[in-house]
């Protein structure tokens, strides 16, 4: 791989030098540079034309956001020293550092990924690597320039840059911006290439660049060719040669080889006995050994075993949350105890990997006081380790999941995208309602961590006809972990625990018992879900807390009685499923859905349909529900008992609704003592404001002195404007009252008095006639 290409990194942004600045108050002459929104041009750093510098933070888009990935890490070490000590030094840090000049005459380092990691990991592991080198330069490491470092994947912003090495630019106070092996030794740009081919094979990337000066050449090579067979590489002793500084000529290799074949003939050179000589054989390449004795090594008496990647990975991706005296991996992002931890990891640690852990200091120990779960918070290049609104250190646990969204450009994901929009249009036939479904999912998946604040409950008197199955795909577009079934019982549990950890809830064959006073109960325990954003609960194995969650709901129930919900309800959109199973296509259709959800890419085109699907403007969020029929319907099937009574004596004109005008009060005697109604005054007011009727509170009658509450049936629009006096003293007639009573009577009323009532209420009769459409029911 081209060094160019190895080190591979921002898109269309590079660092250009522009010469030096004047001396500072300190007499230092330093760089002067501009950042460019150009690509790096290898060319013309190599030719020395101009010197380019670049962040190793490489932001692509990544379905609809973007991600930051890298595949080095770069340290600006302001260090004096010679190559020979300088490499020394880096190497026992660290074997996989490449070394190379600055432009100031003095150190950078890059260390080589295996493969591309998130820059959030990437950046972890720099930090680790700082506190290493500081152990061995304690000034010398320029923590400002450490790279990666500064970015901002949302603004495409890939932060901090280094220059790069080999340009010839003799405008640069040094233009010898080579690379360095670890006895210190010059490398061409070819070999640092070849040294990165062969970086994990440490005799062969170490006899990279060796001189006469350090031995024979012979023995160097006996050594390497035991890797060569050992590790079963595929590389030649020519190959080798050809990087040395002072290559052999083609007749002594030719010797050499003879040699070297006839001497690992024997059995004596077994893998067992490489790898009981390695470090002797590197101290031979190299000229000192790799772990001095304690008290003369590169780190003195504190000197530490080298940290090896699977140890830096650990401290990399584990975090002790204090409050539940837990261990999460975020990598993984599970949960693990002490005693998992020991088993899983002690393997790679000589003690135990929770003494090494307590024993590291911050920022390589990674602590925090509780997990949460915050969608909103998640930016996908960004640490899950953030500070909430209490100033707390946290650790967001939350991460995106389901399927890649997939565009339906072929004939078989077109099919597919057709079958789940046939199957939500067949459950929603009302094109309002269904463009409400639609929207709630687009919001879902297109505004992550955003709250929508009322539920859909699908209503379907038939069973088996696909709601869970259009639930089961947004599960799968959504990720399994952040979505979740529960039933009622779980819903009103006390606990909570499911508001802890997920983004979509389906409360599933809802059905509350007991009587509608219970009914309502639940459904008023349930709003704050949708209204409310703190909540206490008690997630499983933990004790309480109060947990920010932005959950949403959906419900599906078969009864029309499952919930006592008002007519002017605002949290939930009540739709009614009305078509049976074999109306939407029989098993033959949903076999052809089942194999497409679960063996084909349907979840992911129905995410990419969401993802890019535009949201309806009246789509109200953060607003009410929609008001739908079935919301009217299950009002009135799950509301008092009396209601469907007084519904009939409504329809019917039955006493009291025979008379647009009556007071509550007698009104709810009638109907207790005459239609024999069970319940109280309080749900007998409930019913009338259910079924329409109009109150206009108490109203003082003049001739009695009574304050009757009165409500009137119909004709509201008639009594608009007028004085509550004037409604209960011109057209308020008593129940027990009548035309031909003789008065006065309890109410004080003449017979004269009566009559005249009776006739302004012909004007309401009159008015009735007149605006027929106003009273329509």
């Amino acid at each position: 791989m081209k060094l160019e290409q190895i080190l591979e990194g921002a898109i269309g942004k590079r660092g250009k030098f522009t010469g030096y600045k004047p001396p500072n108050d300190k007499g230092e002459i330093k760089k002067d540079a501009v950042e460019q929104p150009q690509q790096m041009d290898w060319d013309e750093h190599y030719s020395g034309k101009e010197t380019y510098g670049i962040s190793p933070v490489k932001i692509i888009q990544n379905g609809t956001g973007r991600k930051g990935s890298c595949r080095w890490i770069g340290f600006d070490m302001d260090v004096n020293e010679q190559p020979s000590d300088f490499c020394k030094k880096a190497f026992k840090v660290n074997n996989q550092f490449f070394i190379y000049r600055s432009s100031s005459g003095r150190w950078h380092l890059h260390l080589y990924l295996d493969d591309w990691i998130d820059v959030t990991e990437a950046r972890k592991k720099a930090v680790a690597l700082e506190e290493k080198l500081k152990k061995v330069w304690k000034k010398g490491v320029d923590t400002s320039h450490t790279v990666p470092k500064g970015w901002t994947i949302e603004d495409n912003k890939p932060g901090c840059w280094l220059f790069m090495p080999y340009s010839k630019n003799i405008k640069l106070k040094n233009a010898e911006l080579i690379g360095y092996s670890p006895s210190g030794n010059p490398l061409s740009k070819a070999q640092v290439e070849f040294r990165y081919k062969w970086r994990k094979h440490l005799l062969v990337s170490c006899s990279v660049g060796t001189t006469s000066g350090q031995g024979g050449r012979e023995p160097f090579l006996f050594r390497v060719k035991q890797e060569i067979i050992h590790k079963k590489l595929n590389l030649t002793l020519d190959e080798v040669n050809s990087n040395f500084n002072e290559p052999e000529d083609e007749r002594t290799l030719e010797s050499h080889k003879r040699s070297i074949e006839k001497s690992l003939a024997g059995s004596e050179y077994t893998e067992e006995y490489l790898e009981k000589h390695y470090e002797a054989y590197l101290k031979d390449i190299n000229g000192f050994w790799r772990k001095d004795l304690k008290g003369v090594g590169v780190l003195g008496d504190q000197e530490e075993e080298e940290e090896t990647e699977a140890q830096i990975e650990f401290m990399s991706n584990i975090v002790f949350n204090m409050k539940d005296n837990i261990f999460h991996n975020i990598k993984t992002g599970r949960e693990y105890d002490r005693n998992s931890i020991r088993t899983q990891y002690q393997h790679i640690w000589n003690k135990s990997p929770i003494t090494e852990f307590e024993k590291k200091e911050p920022p390589q120990k990674q602590m925090v006081e509780m997990s949460v779960y915050r969608p909103d918070l998640y930016k996908p290049d960004g640490s899950p380790l953030l500070d909430d609104e209490r100033g707390f250190k946290t650790l967001n646990v939350f991460k995106p999941g389901g399927v890649e969204p997939m565009k339906p450009e072929g004939a078989e994901q077109e099919e597919e995208l057709r079958i789940f929009l046939h199957l939500v249009s067949n459950l929603v036939t009302d094109a309002k309602e269904r463009e409400w479904v639609h929207d709630t999912f687009s919001t879902i998946f297109q505004k992550t961590g955003e709250k929508i604040r009322h539920f859909n409950l699908f209503y379907s008197p038939h069973f088996q006809n696909g709601k869970s199955s259009v639930f089961k795909t947004i599960r799968k577009g959504l990720g399994a972990n952040n979505c979740s079934v529960i039933g009622p019982v779980q819903a009103i549990d006390r606990e909570k625990a499911f508001l802890a950890d997920k983004m979509l809830i389906l409360v599933d064959e809802l059905k509350i018992k007991g009587d509608y006073k219970n009914k309502i109960e639940v459904a008023n325990l349930l709003k704050p879900f949708a209204t409310e954003t703190q909540h206490d609960v008690r997630p499983l194995f933990k004790g309480w807390r109060e947990v920010y969650s932005t959950c949403n709901f959906m419900m599906a129930t078969n009864h029309k009685d499952a919930i006592s919900l008002p007519k002017n309800e605002a949290r939930y959109t009540v739709i009614k499923v009305n078509k049976t199973r074999d109306q939407i296509g029989g098993d033959k259709f949903y076999n052809q859905y089942w194999d497409a959800l679960e063996a084909g890419t349907l979840a992911n085109v129905v995410k990419w349909y969401y993802l890019n699907r535009t949201i309806s403007s009246n789509f109200r969020q953060q607003g009410p529900c929609l008001t739908t029929p079935a919301l009217i319907q299950m009002s009135e099937d799950a509301g008092h008992p009396m209601f469907n009574e007084m519904k009939r004596m409504f329809n019917e004109g039955q006493p009291p609704f025979n008379r647009t005008l009556f007071g509550v009060s007698e009104a709810w005697e009638h109907c207790r003592t005459n239609e024999k109604l069970r319940g109280q005054l309080n749900e007998f007011v409930e019913n009338l404001i259910a079924l329409g009727c109009h109150p206009y509170g108490e109203c003082k009658h003049k001739l009695s002195g009574l304050k009757p509450a009165l409500y009137s049936c119909r004709n509201h629009d008639f009594f608009e404007g007028m004085t509550k006096a004037d409604i209960a003293n011109k057209y308020w007639l008593p129940m027990d009252l009548k035309e031909g009573d003789q008065g006065p009577g309890k109410y004080n009323m003449t017979k004269t008095e009566i009559y005249w009532v009776v006739d302004k209420q012909k004007e309401i009769t009159q008015w009735e006639e007149d605006h027929p459409d106003e009273t329509e029911e």
